[in-house]
């Protein structure tokens, strides 16, 4: 879990200096790597290497994450439709 931990924070980092296509490919990876972290965290937990009150807190703060890539992503779809419509309409 570690590693995807930081593997997560490397495409954070990236994903806030890149533009257009390149962050959305980052956005989407950053997704992908908390899925995988939320599904070692629930198997961790029902295997009970995980005490009830860490799983808790990781789920809080895995869920939390999600809204917040969520929404950065949504971000990034609507900016690339507006751009688009945008050329659109210069046509």
């Amino acid at each position: 879990m570690e590693k995807i931990s930081f593997d997560f924070l490397d495409y954070l980092v990236l994903a806030s200096k890149k533009k257009d296509d390149a962050r959305m490919n980052l956005l989407e990876k950053m997704d992908r790597e908390l899925v995988k972290e939320k599904i070692l965290t629930r198997l961790a937990h029902k295997i009970k290497a995980l005490p009830e009150k860490r799983y808790i807190d990781l789920e809080k703060r895995i869920l939390e994450m999600g809204k917040q890539i969520g929404g950065w992503i949504k971000y990034e779809k609507k900016k690339t439709e507006n751009n688009a419509y945008e050329k659109e309409e210069l046509v």
